[in-house]
């Protein structure tokens, strides 16, 4: 749908009062979501809330509260693994036939881009991760800043979009969330960033009815390159019956064993919080209170009212036993009661934890950490020996060095491309940018 068309109106409403979005936007958010808690750290609400069998909410709350990302650091050593691909000596970037305009254009792109001087580097340093962490983003070019004039070079930048804030994409064009801005109270103003084959459009909306929203343009500049400079940041390709489809990361059959590592590691704290405050037992005595109103002494935990009724004993809360606690917290029993024999010699022990299934546990996540790595072939990093033979070592790393060569064929063959590709065509376009403060 084109902006400024009635189906896009009504399109925009829908997205506005009713949350309407692309038929894939809970699938690619969900995609995201499974890798964020890995590659980003984010804190894993469903994983630490599911269930555990006889599980005290003390225990659970301890857990939730002292959670940390362990699984970050294992996903990082397989992005630094994945990183080696951009080794300047695996690659190189060849100009063919310059112009004064083309070496303009790799000193820009090579040498002076924003932030990171080379975009080579921004594709190592910014893409790589996002690609891993969220495939069903995209990237964008677009200009970095209105130009004073037609006849001054448009600088080109690239940007990095979650799936989350993708609102809206078809064949003719994509709808970006940028934010969300409360102007009075019960007003909202929504930013987007709109991209299709023949402009980049900056524009906000409001809410002013269900039935009616208005539109203000901040910038529209007008590029004529006949296709959208917004491409997919990409993995492997899942298809819907429908025949919709969608991507998942790279590192998506890691996640399974490190969603497990997360659950068994925050298992693996309750347990050892378990050792350091074993549970106590104590003696208890029957309750012996009597209510001084009534004269009636406490049976099994209530108290005859005298009407056929019952109520509960403050002494003891229905429980029908005390426990002789003194003023500073200390267990106190009689020594007559003890040669009474009385079940236990002392008025209080602690029961000893087995240590055993710790230690197995300990080693579970240290082995669902590993599994990770094997299942994206990385568990090679750990196996192969100093002492193998250099062919032997060629063949070990074959795997590893197919999945690496898919990430690479898709970062060189495609994002590198395809910024030097649009990068080009905003250096020869001749668009026109207009900046428009009105509805």
């Amino acid at each position: 749908m084109i902006l400024g068309t009635p189906e896009f109106d009504e399109l925009l409403l829908d997205i506005l009062v009713r949350e309407k979005r692309h038929p894939l936007y809970k699938k690619t958010v969900e995609c995201a979501s499974r890798m964020r808690i890995h590659i980003y750290g984010e804190k894993p609400e469903d994983l630490l809330n599911r269930a555990r069998p006889r599980e005290p909410e003390e225990i659970k709350n301890y857990r939730k509260e002292n959670y940390e990302p362990t699984t970050k650091a294992t996903a990082s050593k397989a992005l630094s693994v994945v990183g080696k691909i951009f080794n300047p000596s695996l690659f190189q970037v060849k100009w063919k036939d310059q112009t004064n305009s083309g070496s303009e254009l790799e000193r820009y792109s090579l040498e002076y881009f924003p932030k990171h001087n080379s975009i080579v580097k921004f594709l190592s340093q910014a893409g790589l991760k996002r690609m891993i962490a969220d495939p069903n983003g995209v990237f964008a070019v677009r200009p970095s800043a209105v130009p004073e004039s037609q006849l001054k070079r448009v600088e080109p930048i690239i940007k990095v979009y979650g799936s989350e804030n993708i609102w809206w994409y078809d064949s003719d064009c994509f709808l970006i969330y940028k934010r969300k801005e409360t102007v009075k109270a019960g007003v909202e103003e929504y930013y987007f960033e709109y991209y299709d084959n023949k402009q980049v459009v900056d524009f906000r909306a409001q809410v002013v009815t269900q039935q009616k929203i208005t539109v203000t343009y901040d910038q529209i500049y007008t590029h004529g390159f006949n296709e959208i400079p917004v491409w997919f940041l990409t993995g492997e390709t899942e298809t819907e019956d429908n025949g919709d489809e969608y991507y998942i990361s790279f590192f998506d059959p890691a996640v399974p064993f490190w969603n497990k590592a997360v659950m068994h590691e925050s298992d693996l704290d309750a347990a050892f919080i378990m050792h350091l405050h074993p549970q106590k037992v104590v003696v208890a005595e029957e309750c012996d209170f009597i209510d001084s109103e009534l004269n009636q002494r406490c049976m099994h935990g209530k108290i005859a009212l005298g009407d056929g009724t019952y109520k509960t004993c403050p002494s003891c809360n229905g429980s029908g036993s005390r426990i002789p606690v003194g003023p500073y917290g200390i267990h106190m029993v009689t020594k007559d009661k003890l040669e009474a024999g009385a079940p236990m010699n002392v008025p209080v022990q602690y029961v000893t934890v087995p240590t055993d299934p710790t230690k197995m546990l300990k080693e579970r996540v240290d082995e669902q950490h590993r599994k990770g790595l094997e299942a994206l072939n990385m568990d090679i990093l750990d196996r192969v020996g100093e002492n193998q033979s250099g062919i032997a070592k060629v063949i070990d790393r074959g795997e590893l060095y197919d999945f690496l060569y898919k990430i690479a064929d898709v970062m060189f063959d495609t994002h590198l491309q395809n910024f030097f590709y649009f990068f080009n065509k905003y250096d020869r376009s001749k668009g026109i940018m207009y900046c428009l403060h009105s509805n």
